[in-house]
Parts: C-alpha cells; structure tokens; sequence
C-alpha cells in the first residue's frame, strides 16, 4: 500500500467532491450556485456529495507535457487526466463536427511531472478544472462554463472571469471547445 501524505489525501477529497458536485447538478439540471457550495476557513470548497458519483465517469486521456517546446508548458506542463460524465461520453467520438449536450461535464487533472529512473510519475496536484455545457447559462462562451481551481481547492477561474479560457479552447470551435478525444 503507498502512503499518502494528509495533504494530498485532503486535496484529492476536494477534488473528488468537486467533481461529484458536479455530476449531482447535471443530472438535475442545477447548476452549482455559491447557496450549494460551502467555503471553509482556507478557502476549500467542500461540497457533500455521494462517492460513487465519480465511478462512473468515463477516462478520456492521459497526456504529459514536460518540455517547453509544447506552446501549453506554462502553465499546463505536467501530467493531466481527462474525465467525461456520462452526458458528455456519447459526443466524444468523433473528434470533427462533435456537439456535446446540456449537462455534459469534462474534469482536468493536472498534476506536477517528475522524472525518476526513465519512467515519468505524478507529482503533487497543480489545478483541477471542469468545463460545464449549459447554452442558457454561458452564452458568452458558446455555451461552456469554465472552472478552475488551484491545488488547495481555492477559485482561479469561475464563468465570470474565464475569458482566456475560452479564448484558448476557440481554437478547436470545430470540436465544441474541447481539446480532448476519447482515446482507446
């Protein structure tokens, strides 16, 4: 069994609770509100959700950026995982021409990359993101909400201020604003 430091073990609840939030929501057809999530006294937000939610969330990728000859080095060099909810599962194939539906939720996992012995291993958790299909709610941005948060769970980007999000994702319009194909 690995040992996991309290901190990482925290941040991976966060992020799971995030995640399961979100899922909740969709299948509800809510959007998160500041009224359902609850703020602690660092800034984490924890939100009470069943567990079992985020076991069935499809994997989508993995991919490593670890040099800065990738135009996304900074700030998005290290390890990152992509996760689909089942709203979302049915229009990642095809990569062309794809429309997602309400309430389809992709999560981004970045994580720090280190090098040891030629193999590449995760690191500490670098931010966690979620993109949330509702054309009603964020018309500004093709009907995406972006959301970001650092390792500690505090807000770096909220539908309010994600413009540089969007700007980023335009350059795959012709995939609905989503970077990431399913991978076999």
């Amino acid at each position: 069994m690995v040992s996991r430091p309290l901190g990482f073990v925290v941040r991976c609840g966060v992020l799971v609770s995030a995640v399961l939030f979100w899922e909740a929501c969709a299948k509800q057809g809510q959007q998160p509100s500041p009224s359902t999530t609850t703020t602690t006294t660092r800034g984490v937000v924890s939100m009470p959700i069943p567990v079992d939610t985020f076991k069935q969330w499809r994997h989508v990728k993995t991919m490593v950026i670890v040099d800065s000859l990738h135009p996304l080095y900074d700030p998005f060099g290290g390890v990152h995982h992509v996760y689909a909810n089942g709203r979302a599962q049915a229009a990642l194939e095809p990569c062309e021409d794809r429309r997602f539906p309400q309430g389809a939720i992709l999560a981004f996992l970045l994580y720090q990359a280190h090098l040891e012995e030629g193999a590449i291993h995760e690191g500490n958790l670098k931010l966690y993101a979620f993109m949330v299909k509702d054309t009603s709610q964020f018309q500004q941005t093709a009907g995406w909400g972006f959301y970001a948060y650092d390792a500690r769970g505090r807000a770096i980007a909220t539908p309010n201020n994600a413009q540089s999000c969007f700007s980023c994702h335009s350059a795959v319009a012709h995939q609905d604003y989503v970077f990431s194909c399913l991978t076999n």
